[in-house]
């Protein structure tokens, strides 16, 4: 099964084809990543607002929901801080 997808030329067209785009646009995938984890915590926040202004809910829920907004917000300023630190290399401070 294996050989079948090492020798599927349309596999290698596809991987050959999205390496050449990445490697031209080297900071898509953060960028991407980082949209999405903003993305993710605005709906989120948008459902967490919704479940507690229904009055059958209590506010218990926003503080159980708290770490959730902890993780995409300490997610998104990775992103960030790794978009940041990489075209100024190793070397920024030396």
């Amino acid at each position: 099964m294996l050989r079948f997808i090492d020798r599927n030329n349309f596999l290698f067209r596809l991987l050959t084809a999205f390496s050449k785009r990445l490697a031209a646009n080297r900071g898509l995938p953060m960028v991407a990543g980082a949209a999405l984890t903003l993305i993710s915590w605005l709906v989120s926040g948008i459902v967490l607002i919704v479940i507690v202004s229904d009055s059958s809910i209590d506010s218990i829920w926003l503080l159980l929901c708290l770490p959730a907004t902890l993780l995409h917000l300490g997610v998104f300023v990775g992103f960030i801080g790794f978009m940041l630190s990489v075209p100024l290399g190793p070397g920024y401070k030396e």
